[in-house]
């Protein structure tokens, strides 16, 4: 029941805003602890670490990120449509003895765990908290973008960012941060094709350092404010 209230105001906030969401993953469908690869709508490119489902109490669940051999996640978010032009937002906690960790949303996914491209864009709450748009492929990474935020992220505090991607030559992004446009770029260059959403973290020590929420795939922004998930639940814990 609680799950149905949930997607019920999620549709009703999309509503509000003139569009919607083409998927929403808010974990409420696993067990504490499951490893969320356990089902077809996702897929981990970087074993062994594992994305795994938390309760965090009141009912409500999340995702943690894992570290069961490295610092570095890569899930594939099957359950996305595989297409040029969408969003990727998320709700996202830090923890208070989180060192210097990021979370990331990917998208235009594509190739597998030893051959593999993205675009990806990456939260960091280092002082000063930032946020970094980059290529992503199995070599390197190249950095597309970086803005820094005026207020820091601070530990226990719920965040929501995202970005809108579209087009294929150029191709183009909206980066958003708790609902307000922070920048845009235009990628001229790499030019990814169509390809499904994913998650990935960096420098993540500790399964308590980030807890990650409403994962949503939008429809083609035709607006310039996202829809934000952070009223659906307060805390995560």
């Amino acid at each position: 029941m609680k799950e149905t209230i949930v997607i019920i105001l999620a549709v009703f906030l999309v509503g509000t805003y003139a569009y919607g969401y083409i998927a929403l993953e808010d974990f409420q469908s696993y067990a504490d602890g499951d490893d969320i690869a356990e089902t077809e709508a996702w897929t981990n490119v970087v074993p062994p670490n594992r994305i795994r489902c938390v309760d965090v109490g009141g009912g409500e669940k999340a995702a943690a990120f894992h570290p069961e051999g490295g610092e570095v996640w890569g899930y594939v978010w099957e359950a996305s449509e595989s297409v040029l032009d969408y969003g990727i937002f998320a709700d996202f906690e830090y923890g208070a003895d989180a060192d210097e960790p990021s979370f990331g949303l990917c998208a235009r996914c594509v190739g597998d765990e030893t051959d593999f491209d993205f675009y990806g864009l990456a939260v960091s709450p280092a002082d000063p908290a930032h946020l970094t748009l980059a290529y992503f492929y199995e070599d390197d990474v190249e950095i597309l973008w970086v803005t820094y935020l005026d207020a820091p992220i601070a530990p226990g505090e719920r965040h929501n960012a995202g970005f809108y991607i579209s087009g294929d030559g150029p191709v183009n992004f909206h980066i958003y941060f708790d609902g307000v446009k922070v920048g845009s770029f235009v990628d001229d260059y790499y030019e990814l094709p169509a390809g499904p959403a994913g998650l990935a973290a960096y420098e993540i020590f500790d399964a308590a350092d980030v807890y990650v929420d409403n994962v949503t795939q939008m429809e083609p922004n035709v607006r310039v404010e996202p829809v934000s998930f952070g009223s659906v639940k307060t805390s995560f814990r």
